[in-house]
């Protein structure tokens, strides 16, 4: 099912992480990857109660671990990987995550 970002409620914080994205043409299902990991980096704390409400923390941590984007300093990928996420970040190759290693 399709669904239209816009149509999704986002609050301004959750919008303003998604800056480099068309915000007319993404939909949450087909562009889930760019959504949580962009709003786990630079949303703030009503971003991520947003994308839990519409991905849940189980959906969230599933596609964390397994399609792994560079966008993350270490200190935000230590942060949102232990507090937010509940992983242990020593178990993450942080070359997959943190940009500029």
């Amino acid at each position: 099912m399709s669904v239209d970002f816009l149509s999704s409620s986002p609050p301004s914080t959750a919008v303003q992480a998604l800056w480099s994205a068309n915000l007319k043409t993404l939909d949450i299902t087909k562009h889930k990857k760019y959504i949580i990991h962009q709003v786990l980096q630079f949303g703030d704390l009503e971003a991520i109660r947003w994308l839990f409400s519409v991905y849940g923390k189980k959906t969230i941590r599933q596609l964390f671990v397994s399609e792994a984007e560079k966008v993350y300093t270490p200190r935000s990928l230590h942060y949102i990987s232990k507090y937010v996420l509940g992983i242990n970040p020593e178990t993450l190759d942080h070359k997959l995550y943190v940009a500029n290693i």
